[in-house]
């Protein structure tokens, strides 16, 4: 199947001549939500998911794929507000995890 990277020219250009990709942090991603599994409502439990985001920080990251190259938000929020570059890469479905969205 093919997947499509959404970045900045620069560093479109930058991956394919290093032939790699950055794998973000989840310390470093713009929603500070991520991660969290559950409404945690009591301060022990927020604590909790706090000390495992942090763990996994350490030794764990991420890199997003999009099924397509021609959603506008995405090109807002990754494609560099609409000027960046959509790289394809075709990959088994044995590497990729869909990720799905809870809405409370």
């Amino acid at each position: 199947m093919r997947l499509y990277y959404l970045t900045t020219e620069k560093h479109a250009l930058s991956n394919l001549e290093k032939r790699r990709l950055k794998i973000s942090r989840f310390s470093t991603l713009n929603d500070p939500f991520e991660l969290m599994p559950v409404k945690a409502v009591d301060a022990k439990h927020r604590r909790a998911i706090r000390s495992f985001k942090q763990q996994i920080d350490k030794d764990k990251g991420l890199i997003c794929f999009s099924k397509t190259w021609t959603n506008p938000v995405l090109w807002g929020h990754y494609g560099d507000k609409h000027k960046g570059i959509a790289l394809g890469f075709d990959v088994t479905k044995e590497v990729a995890n869909q990720v799905t969205i809870a809405l409370w």
